[in-house]
């Protein structure tokens, strides 16, 4: 869960998620070329990519130990999806995650994603280097909507797969407002929300909070 640097609230992975999902079934313009996999099934799995914490987890980003951390990753790798173009998705996603750390104690669970994505592609019509290049997307999508959940002044940086190339995009995020540049999505822009909670009474007793997003070119 993201704590909120702005107000007592908390975001969940799913929440965070959810955003993330949204921008990637909208990803894609002449500029910027859509996912090389299915959209509709990127979306989903991009929506499923941190799928290990549940609905409404408890770990606060930063508080949480190692151990509890590689226990997540791999609840997250054997909650599978019927779609393997999806599941592949969220898989190659906590793959990466965990080139973060490869340590000792990473090793089983790495060699666990490797056998599930390994499966996984040969159920469907795509190499391993579509769906790596198709997590370049997924990454800044994470990135985006795991800033946006602090609610704090942010900018990043992070490179996509785009016609054959990679192209960088500049990401600001401040007061709700996310903005692209060069603009990556297939409408002049998105308006919503995500849902926060009070952090007083989570998760037991819950107090929803709407968590408005605009995203917009530069």
């Amino acid at each position: 869960m993201f704590k909120s640097k702005l107000r007592p609230i908390t975001i969940p992975q799913s929440e965070h998620a959810r955003l993330a999902g949204i921008l990637a079934y909208l990803w894609g313009n002449n500029q910027i070329a859509p996912p090389p996999l299915d959209q509709s099934a990127f979306a989903m799995g991009v929506t499923w990519h941190d799928r290990g914490y549940g609905l409404l987890d408890t770990m606060a980003i930063g508080e949480v130990d190692e151990p509890i951390w590689l226990a997540t990753q791999r609840r997250g790798l054997e909650t599978c999806l019927t779609n393997p173009i999806a599941d592949t998705v969220a898989l190659m996603h906590i793959r990466r995650l965990l080139s973060y750390n490869e340590k000792p104690e990473s090793e089983p669970v790495i060699a666990l994603a490797e056998q599930h994505i390994t499966n996984n592609i040969q159920n469907t019509p795509y190499t391993r280097t579509i769906f790596e290049q198709a997590d370049t997307i997924t990454n800044m999508l994470d990135s985006i909507a795991f800033a946006f959940s602090f609610e704090a002044p942010t900018q990043l940086e992070k490179s996509v797969f785009s016609h054959g190339g990679y192209v960088s995009i500049q990401v600001e995020i401040n007061a709700g407002h996310i903005t692209l540049d060069p603009w990556a999505l297939a409408v002049p822009e998105v308006r919503g929300f995500i849902m926060g909670y009070q952090l007083s009474g989570y998760p037991d007793h819950l107090q929803p909070v709407l968590v408005e997003f605009t995203v917009l070119p530069k």
